[in-house]
């Protein structure tokens, strides 16, 4: 769910991704009833390996969208959309969809965007190789831009990289920076209030920072002990400028407060550093140790109402207040 903050386009109304039927939806604040609806279309590359059964109703498999973060006549009411399955990310110009498909939404007709004169340009998130036989879908699950957006973040939630492309595409610009530990799963990005990317790792309870310079250095931390599975989801910066970052707990029903000065220095003093990573240049060392994520992490338990609860998304406001949202865990 996304709104165009910076540049105030179409205020009324929220963005919202459904990923399961390859749409997205324009709601109306006020009156959720008023919906348009925009389904992409079923398209891949020509050397592209769809991972969908033809028959499923979801090929594109929209997941994070977002308006610009910075302040700019060019970039208002451009949209960037991701698509899983397709391994892309597009860019949408809202302001001309909405008025080229006025009729259609002025009866509630559902919108059939077209690849080829609706998407104003595709970025590849795939991974290519001489040695592999086709390029490989990074699944590109999170993103976020960086603070001049000029490069967009990337969780690569499939081939376990945090990835960085242009804004404007270009030649070849997309590059990709493994996780030093396998498996990790990467979901959730979001600029932190140092200028590098945060983001969180739902399958090893881990939290990496990448800088954002011109070589990117990855370092992750497990925020995990020996009895407890913790499954980080949504994260986000403090919106007061605070040098914070909170995320949200799955599996431990918390939310918790990184501070990102503390762990920076941890970096610069080289504590609990259990050695160097090996799987790429980009990456440094990997942290561990509960004396590390004490010095570095805040945890704030969320009540429970039942036992089987788990919490997802998290919303700050302005003035520090924290939303989250917990569900149901049915097993």
């Amino acid at each position: 769910l996304t709104f165009d903050r910076e540049n105030e386009f179409d205020s009324d109304y929220l963005y919202v991704s459904g990923m399961n039927v390859d749409m997205i939806a324009r709601v109306n604040k006020t009156d959720p009833t008023k919906q348009d609806l925009f389904k992409f279309p079923k398209i891949f590359h020509q050397d592209a390996q769809p991972q969908n059964d033809p028959q499923d109703s979801a090929w594109a498999q929209p997941h994070t969208l977002r308006f610009a973060n910075v302040k700019s006549e060019a970039l208002k009411g451009k949209l960037w959309v991701g698509l899983e399955e397709q391994g892309i990310i597009v860019k949408l110009d809202m302001i001309k969809l909405l008025k080229k498909y006025k009729k259609k939404l002025d009866l509630n007709i559902p919108v059939d965007l077209c690849a080829k004169t609706d998407y104003k340009s595709i970025l590849d998130c795939r991974i290519k190789a001489k040695t592999v036989p086709f390029p490989i879908n990074t699944r590109p699950h999170g993103f976020c831009f960086d603070a001049k957006c000029e490069y967009i973040w990337f969780t690569g939630k499939l081939t376990n990289t945090v990835s960085r492309i242009k804004v404007d595409g270009g030649d070849d610009t997309v590059q990709h920076f493994a996780l030093p530990t396998l498996g990790a799963i990467p979901i959730y990005l979001a600029l932190g209030p140092d200028n590098n990317v945060w983001g969180t790792c739902v399958s090893n309870s881990i939290i990496f920072r990448v800088t954002t310079g011109k070589y990117p250095v990855v370092h992750e931390m497990s925020i995990s002990d020996a009895a407890k599975d913790r499954r980080p989801i949504a994260i986000k910066p403090d919106p007061r400028g605070l040098p914070f970052m909170w995320f949200t707990n799955e599996a431990g029903h918390s939310v918790c407060r990184l501070d990102t000065n503390a762990f920076e220095k941890e970096i610069s003093e080289g504590t609990d550093v259990t050695g160097k990573c090996s799987c790429s240049v980009a990456c440094k060392f990997l942290f561990r140790g509960s004396s590390f994520v004490h010095k570095v992490i805040t945890e704030f338990p969320i009540p429970k109402v039942n036992h089987n609860m788990k919490v997802a998304g998290l919303a700050i406001r302005k003035d520090g207040a924290i939303w989250v949202q917990s569900y149901m865990d049915p097993i």
